[in-house]
């Protein structure tokens, strides 16, 4: 359901790791009209349908601002949000908790962009519509939620089919763009995995790339270091 970008720190690059996770996300992800699962994406169980044959690019993409800037978020129970000392997915599963539980929390939401809005054949030959959007956000921003949220704005109900994380922080996927100060990742399959020599060039090519991005500055000392630029430019479509 997930892919994209894992941050990852390696030896002395542990200590820095904090540092290079500050900054915004960003994501495409794909969403699926018609029904709401209780884990917000396709792997729970549907709790709710809703109509969606009347749901529209116009209709979606005039609601995206009520979802931009600085909002209210109230995050999915199944999180890993701790509650009285537990994990919310926990209580969650318990049937302990509801979404009505869930207290909502400040996130901020930098851009927020419908791509494409389609009518596919779903699981079981099932006829629905689906969209694709574009998010960059912060820190503690559920994807998922929002594409409830979004979809429940437009009188309908959605849960998120897949995520693609393309850029943490200072990096991002290699066919995101060149922006100038930002490190692009090398990527690698499941199966490159089970090669450590691989796995080792992969680690050596972005720390010289992450290397490369820092300013050259008299004083090598960690003070004298700037973030680099983080802001996402989306190809053209």
């Amino acid at each position: 359901l997930a892919s994209g970008v894992l941050v990852i720190g390696v030896g002395k690059g542990c200590r820095e790791l904090e540092g290079f996770l500050k900054g915004s996300k960003a994501y495409t992800a794909r969403m699926a009209f018609g029904a709401e699962t209780d884990t917000q994406d396709s792997t729970g169980e549907v709790i709710s349908t809703a109509p969606w044959k009347h749901v529209t690019l116009a209709d979606l993409e005039g609601k995206l601002p009520a979802f931009v800037g600085n909002i209210m978020q109230r995050p999915p129970v199944f999180s890993a949000l701790s509650r009285d000392g537990r994990r919310s997915y926990e209580l969650a599963r318990r049937g302990e908790i509801t979404e009505k539980d869930m207290e909502p929390r400040p996130v901020v939401v930098h851009a927020l962009e419908v791509v494409e809005l389609e009518e596919v054949t779903g699981p079981g030959d099932e006829v629905r519509k689906e969209a694709t959007l574009r998010i960059e956000c912060g820190g503690g921003t559920y994807v998922r939620t929002l594409i409830v949220d979004l979809a429940r704005a437009i009188g309908s109900a959605a849960h998120m089919t897949a995520l693609e994380r393309v850029k943490q922080g200072p990096f991002a996927l290699p066919e995101r763009g060149s922006d100038a100060g930002v490190v692009h990742t090398t990527i690698l399959s499941e199966e490159d995995f089970s090669d450590p020599w691989r796995v080792r060039a992969a680690i050596e090519a972005t720390t010289a790339a992450v290397e490369s991005s820092r300013p050259c500055t008299d004083d090598h000392s960690d003070a004298s270091r700037t973030e680099p630029e983080t802001k996402t430019r989306w190809p053209a479509s």
